[in-house]
């Protein structure tokens, strides 16, 4: 909800007007929290009944997809009905539709498929590492026609070349990371390791032979391995890059969010929040950032 977001972090610059509005913020939370804890018991009990992987319809990704019914991701659809409109917005927005577009860390394909329906003389390149999602973003590609259009690398960004151990939690591979496993939306949830290969995003670029004019970033705390390995990308290329950007989550991984902005903006980029109009981008624990070659 925008509105309340921006609320809350106009109330979070004034704490006269924080103190004001404390009571309302708390009382929508607890409300909010009940109601959620409601609704992931009955998810819980539907999971555990389907026969067979749900496939929704997406309209503002321009398509349909099949999702682990364990997904976190399956449960905002159908709780909150929407999923990032935000980023979906500032995609329709930024990306050139006669450049390439390269989707890092693409889980099912969502944006995938998003940016293939985007792209016109363009192409899309997905990079998704861990199994049970590459094998959906591969069926979701097909479902939606467009696998001509999206080539896939079936591992990771790094800042070198070699071979690299994805953890990933099964159902829940949108929180997979080199890192560590970190994220509280796992808990205490058993993961495991898989092998997979890994490139830098330049020799990926260089491979395919591409010229990216958008770039998605996420990588659940690695950001700043993905951009270590971008020299020429930011300095040649230059596309726009919509990141998210966790400083809890990077800081358990031997960085920061103002180290990941920093590198970035060396390359002559202006840095904001794409989702609090005004907001100090990578503030917050979790967050994303849009970043504007100048």
């Amino acid at each position: 909800m925008p509105v309340i977001d921006n609320l809350k972090a106009f109330a979070a610059r004034n704490p006269v007007v924080k103190t004001v509005l404390y009571p309302a913020f708390e009382l929508r939370r607890r409300i909010l929290t009940a109601n959620r804890a409601r609704y992931e018991r009955l998810l819980a009990n539907l999971s555990g009944r389907l026969a067979e992987s749900p496939v929704l319809h997406v309209p503002e990704f321009d398509g349909f997809f099949e999702m682990d019914a364990r997904s976190d991701l399956l449960e905002r659809f159908l709780i909150d009905n929407e999923y990032e409109p935000e980023l979906v917005a500032i995609c329709r927005e930024h990306v050139d539709a006669s450049r390439d577009v390269v989707d890092v860390g693409a889980n099912i394909g969502l944006y995938a498929v998003f940016f293939a329906s985007l792209v016109e003389s363009g192409r899309v390149l997905a990079v998704e590492p861990t199994p049970n999602a590459l094998a959906r973003l591969r069926a979701n590609l097909d479902r939606n026609g467009v696998t001509e259009r999206v080539q896939v690398f079936p591992g990771v960004c790094s800042d070198r070349e070699g071979t690299f151990q994805i953890k990933s939690v099964a159902g829940k591979e949108e929180y997979s990371s080199l890192g560590e496993m970190e994220h509280p939306r796992i808990g205490d949830d058993a993961w495991t390791t898989t092998e997979v290969p890994g490139k830098t995003l330049d020799g990926l670029i260089a491979d395919h032979g591409l010229s990216p004019g958008f770039v998605k970033v996420d990588v659940e705390g690695m950001e700043h391995v993905v951009f270590a390995g971008a020299d020429e990308v930011l300095s040649t290329h230059r596309p726009v890059i919509l990141s998210e950007l966790s400083d809890y989550l990077l800081r358990r991984n031997g960085s920061s969010a103002a180290a990941v902005m920093a590198r970035i903006a060396s390359f002559d980029y202006e840095i904001v929040d794409p989702v609090h109009a005004g907001a100090k981008p990578g503030r917050g624990d979790f967050g994303d950032i849009l970043c504007l070659p100048r």
